[in-house]
């Protein structure tokens, strides 16, 4: 299940990242992902209680983690 979320939220990530490119401009919003993450979640068919446990953990990931470092991260992943 998790290796399903992260892959989605690393799509979410992407499209938002490629999208705002496109306009011009790099405007980061956790809101903005957590949105991301949460659509994507919706669309694969999880239950709002495993929604809610990934939005959790995304807070604790934003709160320690850099935009950098979350761009590295994903740049070097399998996703």
């Amino acid at each position: 299940m998790l290796d399903d979320i992260e892959k989605q939220l690393a799509k979410a990530y992407k499209a938002g990242y490629e999208q705002s490119s496109i306009f011009g401009f790099h405007e980061w919003s956790n809101n903005g992902a957590m949105g991301y993450a949460i659509m994507a979640m919706e669309q694969l068919g999880y239950e709002r209680v495993e929604i809610k446990r990934v939005i959790k953990g995304l807070y604790r990931v934003f709160d320690k983690t850099t935009i950098e470092q979350a761009r590295n991260h994903y740049n070097t992943s399998d996703y």
